[in-house]
């Protein structure tokens, strides 16, 4: 089960775990496949790519896919009378209840039939967001109830009523815009970086320098400073529109 129910002392404690995995098995076996196709492609690129750069890319995918299995496995949320405790891949955090500004769902930005359309987000008085481990409608099967249920309980620790603060909902855009920025950033990144292999390849093939640290180091940080540096200056357009609205 998702979530497991305790009767105590605080009222409301539950642990949200996975359920059922964020994508379905056809889509979960095609990445897979592109995974490990794309690896034994690099092994074989000798001429075309220096060692380093192969194992660097090995151990990157290797990372990425370690990380993703452990943040499906470890990955919970756990709420009791001293606060909600977000567990993800590598780390345990407790937010006091007395820390929580508010709990609200907001809308997954590249939604999937097979994956959850809301996630449950927690928010701290000083604009910092948590996102609370499947606490989704993708996990939860009666999402509104559970996400309300969060709310009531929190109003009843706090001793306190939600109520909205002009000061604490502009740090909330803030770094919303902020942290959009850096995503936008690491995009760029990537598909400079993806750009670079099939110019390495026509160099090679004409017989020009294939200069394997310049096109696959030195092009795709230069991308990403570029980004940044627009990105954050532009940042309030980042924010998403229901995040504008009063």
């Amino acid at each position: 089960m998702s979530v497991d129910a305790h009767t105590g002392g605080s009222g409301f404690e539950r642990e949200y775990k996975r359920r059922r995995w964020p994508m379905s098995r056809a889509r979960l076996i095609v990445l897979v496949v592109v995974l490990v196709n794309s690896a034994l492609h690099m092994s074989r690129s000798e001429d075309f790519m220096p060692l380093w750069a192969q194992v660097g890319f090995v151990a990157l995918m290797l990372a990425i896919v370690g990380w993703a299995w452990l943040e499906q496995i470890r990955g919970r949320t756990r709420v009791g009378a001293d606060g909600i405790t977000v567990r993800s891949a590598l780390r345990e955090r407790l937010v006091p209840w007395q820390d929580i500004y508010d709990i609200r769902a907001e809308p997954f930005p590249n939604r999937r039939t097979d994956g959850p359309l809301l996630y449950a987000y927690l928010y701290r008085h000083d604009g910092r967001r948590t996102l609370l481990r499947h606490v989704d409608d993708w996990q939860v099967p009666d999402f509104a109830a559970e996400l309300e249920g969060l709310r009531e309980s929190a109003v009843r620790h706090r001793g306190t009523a939600w109520e909205r603060r002009p000061e604490t909902e502009e740090r909330i855009r803030m770094r919303t815009g902020h942290r959009k920025a850096w995503e936008h950033s690491v995009t760029g990144a990537v598909i400079i970086l993806a750009v670079m292999f099939p110019v390495m390849i026509v160099r090679v093939v004409i017989g020009a320098p294939a200069h394997p640290f310049l096109l696959f180091v030195c092009v795709p940080a230069a991308a990403f400073a570029v980004v940044a540096v627009v990105q954050h200056r532009r940042w309030r357009s980042l924010v998403p529109s229901y995040m504008r609205e009063p």
